[in-house]
């Protein structure tokens, strides 16, 4: 049973909301009962192997996104990339969001000696960037508030109007998407805001999950 608390927690060691122990695994094991334990542990061992995402992976993705990012939208290197873009932040302290953008923030100041604050110079590509989008409802709600802002470059024209006139760029950077949320982040922006908006905001992520039971042949990504 140690030996498989301790695969665990080899896997996910730098989850920073509970130190994580072979005697805090089990105890949580415990509630299940004593035959399946093991089989429990085994299984979950094998999850997180596909689905944690350490501190370590993070940076890496996120150096990816820059890579990948500067060749889809043809800017010469990673530097004029950054300070062309705003990475909005948007949500509440504490929420992924800024974490994410934290650790953004090293990356680009040790590769590139950029920091957030130098990025965004020129206002031309807006990027959303966040963890997962599951129901939508938070991406949705800032996204619908963002679009009826005034823009950074002249606060007489919303970003909404910036986008349909193709002077800026909006995307959406993820870790893992959920089909059926971004269905309805497009739906309510649709219905709410724009019923074009779904043309001027372009998705990224590394992990997508089939759950779009309205598809035309849904798939299902349990």
């Amino acid at each position: 049973m140690e030996e498989r608390a301790q695969r665990i927690i080899d896997i996910i060691s730098d989850y920073e909301n509970n130190a994580m122990t072979i005697e805090h695994v089990i105890e949580w094991v415990s509630q299940f009962e004593e035959d399946d334990r093991e089989f429990i542990l085994d299984e979950l061992a094998v999850i997180f192997e596909k689905t944690y995402y350490s501190k370590i992976k993070c940076k890496k993705l996120l150096i990816e996104y820059l890579k990948y990012l500067k060749d889809h939208y043809k800017y010469e290197d990673v530097p004029t990339f950054l300070k062309n873009t705003v990475f909005l932040d948007l949500q509440a302290e504490h929420k992924s969001q800024k974490e994410l953008l934290s650790l953004l923030n090293e990356i680009i100041l040790e590769e590139y000696q950029i920091s957030l604050d130098d990025c965004g110079q020129a206002a031309g590509h807006y990027l959303y960037l966040d963890d997962i989008l599951s129901t939508g409802n938070t991406i949705y709600g800032q996204l619908a508030d963002w679009l009826n802002a005034p823009n950074l470059t002249n606060e007489s024209k919303t970003n909404l109007a910036y986008l349909k006139a193709k002077n800026i760029k909006l995307s959406i950077c993820l870790l893992c998407m959920h089909q059926w949320g971004q269905s309805n982040v497009e739906y309510r922006l649709m219905v709410n805001i724009d019923n074009e908006t779904k043309k001027y905001i372009t998705y990224f992520r590394f992990y997508e999950i089939e759950n779009n039971l309205k598809a035309l042949k849904p798939a299902l990504n349990l």
